[in-house]
């Protein structure tokens, strides 16, 4: 897969986790550790982020979406 349908799938799946208000693991490609939490809202470039901390909100984070490497949703998530 391109890293443009990497992207495009990554969009996919965060505005499809928005309708269906689904929390998520985001892995970063810069290797800082993932982002869990439930995305808010998704653009062309951005995704805002209701980052959770042991499963209480702690704000809300905006990321670009160059910065994504994977989406994920199982059932530990």
């Amino acid at each position: 897969m391109t890293t443009r349908e990497q992207r495009e799938t990554i969009r996919r799946r965060l505005g499809e986790a928005v309708g269906q208000r689904r929390m998520l693991r985001l892995s970063l490609s810069d290797e800082s550790g993932p982002l869990h939490g439930f995305p808010l809202a998704v653009s062309r470039q951005l995704v805002a982020l209701l980052d959770l901390d042991d499963f209480q909100p702690d704000g809300v984070v905006i990321v670009p979406l160059r910065l994504l490497s994977r989406v994920r949703r199982n059932a530990n998530d």
